[in-house]
């Protein structure tokens, strides 16, 4: 086992231990004692889009879970399975219109442009407000030849998204992309599932 990985699980697990000490209702819906070890399973949830302007929209009710378009149903994750995010990896596809490349067939290994690079990524749910911000710079690779697999923003306080509470995720960009291309974007959240007794 990786080491690193190994120490995120454990950082994971207090930080789990931390959101259900001062939310007594959380515990008691997972099931989970006090002291009790916690079941994480690794997961990458992802979201995508086609981007048509300036305001670019992950999540909503009406999507459900199709591979290689979004990992979970409509704009909430399933019941008992709330998750940790760790870190997030954004990927960008640009595509002939011609081509008539869907967010399932596009291929994610073009470099962002700068429109992309200089937006903002916000993470809401319900009333909890904004859970995670973040310059979208610090999640694109522009280095093509690695297919923008390296480049994972690490998100230090571990995020909790909550099971079963609506969520969204979008991303606002300060001008429209170049016409007369298609552009897709996919986002990748990593961390761990919390598994319910």
């Amino acid at each position: 086992m990786n080491y690193n990985l190994y120490q995120e699980k454990q950082a994971t697990a207090q930080r789990v231990a931390k959101y259900l000490s001062v939310d007594d209702k959380f515990a008691e819906q997972l099931n989970i004692a006090p002291g009790m070890p916690v079941p994480l399973i690794p997961t990458t949830h992802y979201v995508t889009a086609k981007i048509t302007g300036t305001a670019i929209k992950f999540v909503e009710s009406s999507k459900n879970k199709v591979i290689g378009v979004q990992s979970f149903d409509g704009n909430k994750l399933d019941a008992n399975k709330p998750f940790i995010i760790c870190g997030i990896t954004g990927m960008y596809a640009k595509e002939a219109q011609g081509d008539k490349k869907t967010v399932q067939t596009a291929n994610y290994n073009k470099a962002a442009p700068a429109s992309l690079l200089n937006g903002e990524l916000k993470l809401k749910q319900n009333n909890r407000g904004v859970v995670a911000e973040i310059i979208t710079n610090h999640l694109f690779n522009v280095n093509t030849t690695n297919h923008n697999l390296d480049k994972e923003f690490p998100l230090a306080d571990m995020p909790l998204v909550k099971d079963k509470s609506p969520f969204e995720i979008e991303v606002e960009i300060p001008e429209v992309l170049a016409t007369g291309t298609d552009h897709f974007v996919k986002l990748e959240l990593r961390g761990y599932t919390i598994l319910a007794s």
